[in-house]
């Protein structure tokens, strides 16, 4: 089993060109007729972020100071773990075409949703650490807590988008 892991993320190490292209290629490819393109993306994080904040820090008697950047953080990335379950039990349906004509490991493809998952969680967190900082009512844990907080995240989602990619490809409803 250790032998099958370890092969897998050698496959995934040596194919890396391709699945870093495709994913590059799904956000382009979004945003392909709008003049603002992924910028969107850092838009709608930003209007969420203040709307929502703005709205339950209301509705809850919180200080909007204080509670805007939790919202913009916590929406990163609860966006990067919906867009796991999401995308990923679809990752495998939407790559159907390469896979009938291209001998590749699968989980080249499921890297390729997790890798644009991770474009959007890496600006949705950029966006966030600027909210952080434009607001200061944040207090940063520290940094040492942060980084593997983020591996484990991107791991998990790994082996979500797995699971959910060979469960929606066998079961497409």
């Amino acid at each position: 089993m250790i032998d099958y892991i370890q092969n897998t993320f050698a496959d995934l190490k040596a194919k890396k060109d391709i699945w870093w292209y495709l994913s590059k290629q799904d956000i382009n490819s979004q945003f392909r007729r709008s003049k603002v393109g992924s910028l969107w993306l850092v838009v709608n994080q930003l209007c969420f972020a203040f709307g929502a904040g703005l709205i339950w820090a209301a509705v809850f008697g919180l200080d909007p100071i204080e509670f805007i950047p939790f919202i913009a953080t916590g929406f990163a990335v609860w966006g990067f773990v919906a867009s796991c379950f999401v995308e990923g039990s679809s990752a495998l349906v939407v790559s159907q075409g390469y896979i009938k004509q291209v001998n590749m490991p699968i989980t080249v493809y499921i890297m390729r949703s997790v890798s644009s998952n991770v474009i959007r969680l890496a600006i949705g967190l950029a966006v966030a650490v600027m909210v952080v900082f434009t607001f200061g009512g944040m207090k940063l844990v520290n940094p040492v807590y942060i980084l593997p907080g983020l591996v484990l995240l991107l791991v998990t989602g790994f082996f979500v988008s797995v699971f959910c990619g060979l469960v929606g490809a066998k079961y497409r409803d």
